[in-house]
């Protein structure tokens, strides 16, 4: 290696197989809502969203979810529980990842249809049916109406 590093020698080599990328590597662009977009202009869109949710996420994750944990403890006394927790819990951060920003913007439409398909192909450790899936979201979506004084009716409960 004639007293270089490997990370050195790899640099060098890239270097004289692609000249013009120097050091940088050009990276892909991506389609985003059926535009196509710059790799660091998707990247500043997703931190933007990241810090518009944060307010949404806190909301969840301090007062929701430890709510609607207690009240099912308190309601349920079979193995229900933890899979109503598990279907909060996914969709919560299946609307966090899609990027939604606050509660009254999730869609009727992903609630009822496609979060219950999404969740046939993606979620393994727990096997329910779309019915139950809306079941349950329906349950978690009553509790947040009437422990946070939410309006549910948007969403076809």
């Amino acid at each position: 290696l004639g007293g270089k590093s490997p990370e050195q020698m790899i640099k060098k080599n890239s270097l004289k197989n692609n000249p013009d990328n120097s050091d940088k590597k050009k990276m892909p662009k991506m389609i985003v809502g059926g535009r196509e977009m710059e790799w660091d202009d998707y990247w500043a869109m997703i931190k933007k969203m990241e810090k518009e949710q944060e307010p949404f996420k806190k909301w969840i994750e301090l007062e929701v979810m430890p709510a609607y944990k207690k009240y099912l403890a308190q309601s349920f006394k079979d193995n229900s529980v933890q899979s109503h927790l598990d279907v909060a819990d996914i969709f919560f951060k299946r609307v966090l990842h899609i990027g939604f920003i606050f509660f009254e913007m999730i869609r009727k439409n992903f609630i009822q249809k496609e979060f219950p398909k999404w969740w046939q192909t993606h979620v393994m450790f727990r096997s329910l049916k779309e019915k139950e899936i809306v079941s349950s979201l329906e349950k978690l979506f009553k509790f947040i109406e009437v422990r946070f004084d939410k309006n549910i009716d948007i969403f076809g409960f």
